[in-house]
């Protein structure tokens, strides 16, 4: 009697494994910036608070590295590189968030994201954020700026 519940515990393990499922998606974050020629600590809070909000509701995270960008051209590059390393981790979606600061106190100004299916290579939706008002890049402005990223990106995949 006792292999006979192994068995049926161990089925039933399996099945339930079956129907276990996270998404996965892979961030990068491009700084633009006049000032700064290394990732500023306001980018590299912006990916940190994107990393823990999307894993807090539920994806499996990956990010590349952030980097900073002065052209479109290296855009590109940045984006065939994270693309690339989405698609080699086996993500479902890959997000280009691009930060750009102005100002001699680098102030965050405007926000552009662009999600991507990593399977079929095609942009989901893109957008900007440039709504918001930040007094000198505070950890909390900050976060309130990734929660409304998270949240126009968690509407995008859920279309």
């Amino acid at each position: 009697m006792g292999k006979c519940k192994a068995f049926i515990f161990g089925l039933l393990f399996f099945i339930c494994s079956l129907n276990c499922y996270a998404g996965q998606i892979a961030i990068q974050v491009v700084q633009h910036d006049n000032v700064f020629e290394d990732v500023s600590e306001s980018s590299l809070t912006v990916e940190d608070e994107l990393l823990t909000g999307f894993y807090d509701i539920g994806y499996i995270v990956t990010n590349s590295p952030a980097v900073t960008s002065t052209s479109k051209g290296t855009d590109e590059k940045c984006f065939s590189v994270g693309m690339n390393e989405a698609y080699n981790g086996c993500a479902d979606f890959f997000v280009q968030i691009k930060l750009f600061y102005t100002g001699e106190k680098s102030e965050l100004k405007k926000v552009d994201w662009s999600l991507y299916s990593v399977n079929t290579g095609k942009k989901i939706e893109a957008n900007t954020i440039k709504d918001f008002v930040l007094d000198e890049n505070n950890e909390t402005d900050l976060h309130i700026v990734s929660l409304q990223l998270i949240s126009k990106i968690k509407e995008a995949i859920n279309e």
